[in-house]
């Protein structure tokens, strides 16, 4: 069977032994979840991106829309660029990327992992509605710079964007969510 069960205590460990990481955060989310109501395990992490680095952008500017608030720019003022110039990238060490974000105009808008033997992987986000991506360096690569890349010319909107020190995606935190158990 596929399911999984979880007793109701605090250990947050299934009845055929999965368990969250060391570390791991538990969180209660009351409006989620299948039956009303779930809790959320979730690693320590800490944002790399800063709110520094996003208003150097050229041509940057801040605003709010039903989908909430954004930085706004154009694909030509941010392309192959240095995007986050703060965040020194650690030798043979995996980030993970992971941003939403949407197209307002032009075409095939994409933030890219560089790799510092001239490799990348992208994430496009081709949309004008709300998109969620997330991209991890490759294994046993260096990361040179997060830059950006686009089809044609246009205007973007990006509501959240993460980077972490980490081979895989954790929910947004603006800063730091220590590692640790969470108690109500």
């Amino acid at each position: 069977s596929n399911s999984h069960l979880w007793h109701f205590d605090t250990s947050l460990e299934s009845t055929d032994g999965i368990r969250p990481l060391e570390g791991a955060v538990a969180t209660l989310r009351p409006d989620e979840g299948r039956f009303g109501g779930a809790v959320a395990v979730e690693e320590g992490t800490i944002n790399l991106a800063t709110e520094e680095d996003i208003l150097n952008w050229p041509g940057i500017t801040q605003g709010e829309d039903e989908d909430g608030k954004y930085y706004q720019y154009t694909s030509g003022s941010v392309y192959n660029r240095d995007l986050f110039p703060s965040i020194n990238f650690l030798p043979d060490t995996q980030y993970t990327l992971s941003f939403i974000a949407k197209r307002v105009t032009g075409a095939n808008p994409r933030f890219r992992i560089d790799h510092t033997d001239g490799t990348y992987i992208e994430a496009f986000y081709n949309s004008p509605d709300l998109t969620y991506r997330s991209i991890t360096s490759a294994p046993g690569k260096t990361v040179d710079r997060i830059s950006y890349d686009y089809g044609s010319f246009g205007l973007n909107r990006l509501y959240k964007i993460q980077i972490e020190q980490k081979p895989f995606a954790t929910s947004f935190v603006d800063g730091t969510r220590a590692a640790g158990r969470l108690s109500y």
